[in-house]
């Protein structure tokens, strides 16, 4: 049997959606730029914190059947890419 892995796009994470980070930390959405290069968001980490996070760093968010991989703009992936390329 072949398991389906659904996907979420980038433009389905709308404000109060539950993410989970690159660097693993977990975030509360809180606006609907949904097409943006950074997204507003409560980020709890070491410490909780409000502020901007890159929609590429996004890497999955919470559905009613369980956390699926998000799919990032290519336009996001790009600005990824070159803020690697400068060391971020």
């Amino acid at each position: 049997m072949i398991k389906m892995i659904k996907h979420t796009n980038i433009a389905e994470v709308k404000k109060g959606a539950r993410v989970e980070l690159r660097n693993g930390f977990h975030a509360t959405v809180l606006d609907n730029l949904v097409n943006a290069q950074t997204r507003l968001c409560n980020v709890e980490g070491i410490v909780t914190e409000m502020g901007s996070v890159y929609s590429s760093d996004m890497l999955h968010v919470l559905t009613p059947v369980g956390w699926l991989p998000i799919l990032h703009t290519p336009k996001q992936l790009a600005s990824r890419k070159a803020r690697q390329q400068l060391g971020w």
